[in-house]
């Protein structure tokens, strides 16, 4: 899932306030992020079991949500110092609907070149994702001050364990191998078990960008 670090935030610094509409606009970006995820998961798999009925679903369904998205980050009226993080994901997403689309027509008529313009919309949202972290990076370093720290602890050694990592099977496939959710991780066994850090959404658009590349020299 998508997590942005700006709600951990420990303290603010004196130079900037977050508004309510600030705090409003961090919430539905969380929140926007994680159910975009939904729609990626489910056309990766759709993707992966070629099943172009489920993917012509999932990629009109996706358009919608951002579609809709696009519709609500216009609601919000933030302070200047967020504004470059929303107009930047609003970039992001003004892509990834235009990759829906042309997914959508992929899937239906199965046509090389709306696939081309699907891949190519999914990069570019890819980027501006990126940029967004960034730019949220800059902002964290800018306005916000680290909490204060009353001791200094020593740094542990770490010493090498004599036990041997066992390999986990955790998806399933008979095979233990970097497919895995985690192959060394006695605490992941399935995928709710996962504790993903930052934009985990564009590693899996990426994997889904491999997937699609796939399948369309299957069906060429």
């Amino acid at each position: 899932m998508v997590v942005f670090s700006l709600v951990s935030v420990p303290e603010v610094a004196s130079a900037y306030t977050p508004t309510e509409e600030d705090k409003e606009y961090i919430e539905w970006i969380l929140d926007n992020s994680v159910r975009g995820q939904v729609y990626g998961d489910l056309i990766l798999d759709a993707l992966n079991d070629a099943d172009f009925d489920d993917l012509e679903m999932w990629y009109g369904k996706e358009y919608d949500f951002y579609k809709e998205s696009l519709e609500e980050i216009e609601q919000f009226d933030v302070s200047p110092e967020l504004q470059p993080i929303k107009n930047e994901y609003k970039l992001a997403l003004q892509d990834l609907k235009q990759a829906s689309y042309y997914g959508e027509r992929w899937a239906k008529y199965l046509d090389s070149d709306d696939a081309d313009k699907s891949i190519s919309y999914r990069e570019s949202g890819i980027e501006h994702m990126k940029k967004t972290i960034a730019l949220s990076e800059e902002f964290l370093s800018e306005f916000t001050t680290p909490s204060p720290t009353t001791e200094e602890t020593p740094t542990p050694v770490v010493t090498p364990s004599l036990i041997p990592q066992v390999e986990k099977d955790s998806d399933g496939d008979g095979v233990p191998n970097e497919y895995d959710y985690a192959p060394n991780d006695p605490n992941v066994q399935t995928k709710e078990d996962i504790k993903t850090p930052g934009f985990g959404a564009i590693f899996a658009i990426g994997s889904l960008l491999a997937v699609a590349y796939l399948v369309l020299r299957r069906k060429r």
